[in-house]
C-alpha cells in the first residue's frame, strides 16, 4: 500500500513533527512511503527515514495543484494524509485525478485548532466567506481527526464538519529521535 503526507515543510511545528512520525512508522509497515512538502527543509528531515521519498511541491496554489496532479499516482488503496487542514487543499487535483481513473482513494485531514479565526474578522461578509470555504475544505473528507474535544465541538458548533466524519485522536506521543532532536541548543 502506499501512503501520501502532505506537510508545509520539516519545520519543528505540531503537523510536522506528526508527518515525520506518520511517514517513518509506515516505512516500517512496509508501507510506500512519500512525503509531499511545500518547503524541503528544516530540523526534522534529518531524522526522516531515508527510505521515503519526498516530492516538493510548489509554493503557489496553482502550480501546486498542477504538480499534485502530475506527480500523485493514484493506485487502489492509496491514502492521502493531510497533516493541517490548509495544505488540504491540495486534495483537489488528487479528487480530479481519481474520478477521471475511476479509482478509489481515501483522504485524511488532522484538524488541531478551534475556530476562532472568524472571530478575528469584523465583517459579516467576511465570516460567512471564511466558514464557507472551511466547510467547503472539510466536505472534501471523509475522514477527519480532531486533536481535541474541543476542536470536534468547534467544527460542529460552526457547522463545519459531519458528526459522523470526525474521529478525535490526540496529538500522538514523540518518539525518542524527535526527543533528542529538541534537546540540541541550534533546535528551533
Amino acid at each position: 500500500m502506499k501512503v501520501s503526507i502532505f506537510t508545509q515543510s520539516f519545520n519543528a511545528g505540531g503537523a510536522e513533527k506528526i508527518a515525520v512520525n506518520l511517514a517513518n512508522y509506515y516505512i516500517t509497515q512496509k508501507f510506500r512511503v512519500f512525503i509531499f512538502v511545500l518547503i524541503n527543509e528544516g530540523k526534522l528531515k534529518q531524522i526522516l527515514n531515508k527510505n521515503i521519498r519526498v516530492i516538493q511541491i510548489e509554493n503557489s496554489l496553482l502550480k501546486s495543484c498542477i504538480s499534485i496532479f502530475k506527480k500523485i499516482s493514484i493506485e487502489n488503496g492509496d491514502i492521502c494524509i493531510f497533516c493541517d487542514r490548509d495544505i488540504s487543499l491540495l486534495s483537489i487535483p488528487i479528487r480530479l485525478k481519481a474520478f477521471f481513473l475511476k479509482k478509489k482513494i481515501e483522504n485524511i485531514v488532522r484538524e488541531a485548532n478551534i475556530q476562532t479565526n472568524s472571530d478575528l474578522l469584523n465583517n459579516k461578509f467576511l465570516i460567512f466567506g471564511y466558514k464557507l470555504f472551511v466547510f467547503l475544505l472539510m466536505s472534501l473528507h471523509k475522514n477527519i481527526i480532531a486533536n481535541s474535544l474541543d476542536t470536534k465541538k468547534s467544527l460542529l458548533k460552526n457547522s463545519l464538519a459531519n458528526k459522523k466524519n470526525i474521529r478525535i485522536i490526540p496529538n500522538p506521543v514523540i518518539d525518542i529521535n524527535m526527543i533528542n532532536l529538541e534537546r540540541k541548543k541550534n533546535f528551533q
